[in-house]
């Protein structure tokens, strides 16, 4: 949501955002899927992939193809 901000901070190269409690940061919002979405730095370049949400993922106003990062 473009009016609320959330942060997380880890050491893992890898983050998984959604409800689901099993995810890296919950975000507990109904509009958010239980899988959202997986952020990665790989050799120093950030990657994110749409875990198959429901309302997707956006970067740059274009919807996000899922599963592909």
């Amino acid at each position: 949501s473009p009016s609320q901000t959330y942060s997380h901070t880890t050491e893992k190269s890898s983050v998984k955002i959604g409800r689901a409690l099993t995810c890296d940061f919950v975000i507990p919002k109904d509009d958010l899927s239980r899988e959202q979405c997986l952020f990665e730095i790989q050799n120093g370049e950030f990657f994110v992939t749409d875990l198959g949400s429901k309302n997707g993922i956006y970067v740059d106003r274009e919807r996000l193809a899922p599963n592909t990062p």
